[in-house]
């Protein structure tokens, strides 16, 4: 990759942490984010480069109309830690010192005056040690010269090295320095796509989307396999499952959703099984289904938003004999959070407005006032004897259909290795 050494007219610095102390697969984790990142950006800013220099990222770009839109798409991407909108000035062979010391200045004072903070600090880190200047020294000079132009124009402004209201902070990285104030929190964490795929069973409320996200976050790839139960319920629970892939489409840009329509099975299932096993019942057929599409899908594992103890179906016992019906290991990461953690994060996200809407749940269908708590696989087996798990995978699977989410919206295809939903047929009340 050759870095455009031409001083762009807007610059954003992008930092990330977790990447940084990654060994030999460090490119890796960094090719993954620059693509991330110009996916992000071209509906919004396609003339912007993205290009990785010294421990950092820069993008650059010339409308000043699309910086909110950058800003907007950056502080979702997993892999950033933070970001900043800053000055570039070039340090090619033959540059200008005294003119560029110049810029630096006035730039740096220009932060001070802009965010009327009463005090500041100012920090430089040299990456290019060929500059002229040590980091102290640029601290010492370029503050000392905003402090005492503060004093010339009378201007509150005082330095505070423990707790500055601003910090003005100075890169130097060949070919560039960098001169900027706010840093934007971002994600952190690993880029989406870095850590293989996974599946995750997506609900109409709080926990689910949260969980999809947090595993986002850690690198993987998320396909969506949503459970609805008509005909014996409406869709509208189809409708808040879609309304939580677009808002997680600001952390990963393209997604897949499987919609099953998982009241035919229910139909037969709750002919012959008790209430008080079906919610245990429901969930193993469900990790059945979504450990086919994750076949399908070359995924690594399930993903649900289940929390410890929150619901008769979440106890250790319980989620044991769920477990036991998937053929692909079933990461909870919201398994040690309580509700109001769960609801805190989701309002962060941008899920809680969808999440508090009242749809009908699948899981919830006829099952008893208190359901059991202390499920066996023993037991569940001996009651899934009763009907025929194969076909019921089967023709859940043969009445899907998927989505495809991307930068243009959603469009539905046909599941890759999964026959055409036939219309349905009505079923008996």
């Amino acid at each position: 990759m050759t870095l455009d050494t031409t001083a762009p007219a807007l610059a954003v610095v992008v930092h990330y942490s977790e990447i940084g102390l990654k060994g030999k697969n460090r490119g890796m984790f960094i090719g993954t984010l620059l693509r991330n990142i110009r996916d992000a950006l071209e509906p919004v800013a396609p003339g912007a480069r993205v290009e990785g220099m010294y421990g950092r990222l820069m993008i650059h770009f010339t409308d000043p109309a699309q910086e909110g839109a950058v800003r907007d798409r950056l502080r979702w991407i997993p892999g950033i830690a933070n970001f900043s909108f800053a000055k570039a000035l070039s340090i090619r062979r033959g540059y200008d010192f005294d003119a560029t010391w110049k810029a630096m200045s006035e730039e740096a004072w220009r932060i001070a005056v802009a965010s009327n903070a009463r005090s500041f600090a100012l920090r430089a880190r040299r990456a290019d040690k060929t500059f002229p200047r040590m980091s102290l020294e640029m601290e010492r000079e370029l503050g000392g010269y905003v402090f005492e132009r503060a004093i010339a124009e009378s201007r509150p402004l005082k330095v505070s090295l423990d707790h500055p209201e601003l910090t003005i902070h100075v890169e130097v990285a060949a070919p560039f320095v960098f001169v900027y104030g706010i840093k934007e929190s971002a994600p952190g964490g690993l880029p989406v796509g870095s850590s293989g795929r996974l599946v995750s069973l997506l609900s109409a409320g709080f926990d689910s989307p949260v969980a999809s996200y947090l595993m986002m976050k850690r690198g993987a790839q998320i396909v969506y396999v949503h459970f609805h139960s008509h005909p014996l319920t409406d869709r509208r629970s189809v409708d808040s499952a879609r309304d939580h892939v677009e808002t997680l489409g600001k952390v990963q840009l393209k997604s897949r959703l499987y919609l099953v329509p998982f009241g035919y099975a229910q139909q037969e299932m709750i002919q012959v099984s008790p209430r008080t096993h079906r919610m245990v019942l429901y969930r193993r057929m469900m990790m059945r289904i979504a450990s086919e599409v994750a076949r399908r899908e070359n995924a690594l594992g399930l993903v649900t938003g289940e929390s410890l103890g929150q619901v008769a179906s979440q106890t250790l016992s319980n989620m044991a004999a769920i477990d036991d019906s998937a053929d692909f290991p079933v990461y909870r990461p919201l398994i040690g959070t309580n509700k109001e953690e769960i609801i805190g994060m989701a309002d962060r996200l941008g899920t809680h407005a969808t999440s508090t809407e009242q749809v009908p749940d699948c899981c919830s269908l006829m099952v008893a006032r208190h359901p059991a708590t202390k499920s066996t696989v023993a037991e569940v087996e001996a009651m899934e004897a009763a009907y025929d798990v194969p076909r019921l995978v089967r023709e859940s699977l043969a009445r899907a259909d998927l989505e495809e989410w991307g930068r243009w919206g959603r469009r539905s295809v046909a599941p890759r290795g999964i026959p055409q939903a036939e219309p349905a047929e009505s079923v008996p009340d």
